[in-house]
C-alpha cells in the first residue's frame, strides 16, 4: 500500500485511514452496509486527496497527472476522476499484496521451486507470471442479483470456469445472477487445471 501511496501521492497521514477502510471494502465477511459505508468513506478521503492537490498545483504523481487532464478539458469528470483513483489504488494495492503473498506461498510449499530462483535459473518476474496463471490474486466474482444490486461472493478457487462460477453464484445467492466480469483469471497449467505451479515453464 505504501509503494501505491507514493505513487499517487497520498499524504503520509491519509494512508493508514486509506487502507484501513479499503480493506473493508474487500473484505468478504462484512455486510453490504459496512461495504457501502466504507466506500464513502474511501471516495471521502480520495476527495480530500484530490482538494489538496489542486492547491499545490507541483505534483510529479499519478493523483496530479489525472488532475492535469481534467483542468485541460478532456472528458474527464470530478466523478469520473475520483472512480479512476478508487478503482486504481484499490484495485492495485488489494490485487498486488494478493499476488505477492500467493507467490510466496507457492514458493515455499515447492523447495525445487525456489532453488530455480535461488540459482538463477528463474527470476522473480517467472515467478509473478506462473502465479498469475496459476495463483490468481482474486477470486471473487461479482454478480447482479435479481434486485439488480451487486453482490460479491468467494467461489472455490479450483471450479474456475466461467460456468461453474455462475452456477455457484446462483446457487450461494439463491436467485439468478449474471457475473459482471470474469475476475479470476481462467487461464491455467496444465490446461487440465490441476495444481501444478513451475517458473521455469
Amino acid at each position: 500500500m505504501r509503494v501505491v501511496c507514493e505513487l499517487f501521492g497520498v499524504a503520509e497521514e491519509l494512508r493508514q485511514p486509506l487502507c484501513s477502510t479499503l480493506g473493508v471494502v474487500f473484505d468478504t465477511v462484512v455486510s453490504a452496509e459496512e461495504m457501502a459505508a466504507a466506500q464513502v468513506r474511501a471516495f471521502a478521503m480520495l476527495g480530500e486527496l484530490v482538494a489538496g492537490k489542486r492547491v499545490v498545483r507541483q505534483g510529479d504523481d499519478l493523483t496530479s497527472a489525472l488532475i492535469a487532464v481534467q483542468d485541460n478539458g478532456d472528458a474527464l469528470t470530478e466523478d469520473e476522476l475520483l472512480g479512476a483513483l478508487y478503482l486504481m489504488i484499490a484495485a492495485g494495492q488489494e490485487t498486488t499484496s494478493a499476488v505477492i503473498t500467493n507467490a510466496i506461498g507457492a514458493l515455499c510449499a515447492r523447495p525445487e521451486q525456489l532453488e530455480h530462483v535461488r540459482a538463477d535459473r528463474a527470476d522473480w518476474s517467472d515467478v509473478m507470471s506462473e502465479t498469475l496463471h496459476t495463483h490468481s490474486p482474486t477470486v471473487s466474482a461479482v454478480l447482479l442479483n435479481s434486485r439488480g444490486r451487486a453482490s460479491y461472493r468467494r467461489l472455490r478457487p479450483q471450479s474456475t470456469s466461467p460456468r461453474s462460477c455462475a452456477r455457484q453464484l446462483s446457487t450461494r445467492t439463491g436467485a439468478p445472477g449474471w457475473p459482471c466480469v470474469p475476475i479470476r483469471s481462467w487461464r491455467t497449467r496444465p490446461a487440465d487445471g490441476s495444481p501444478s505451479w513451475d517458473c521455469c515453464h
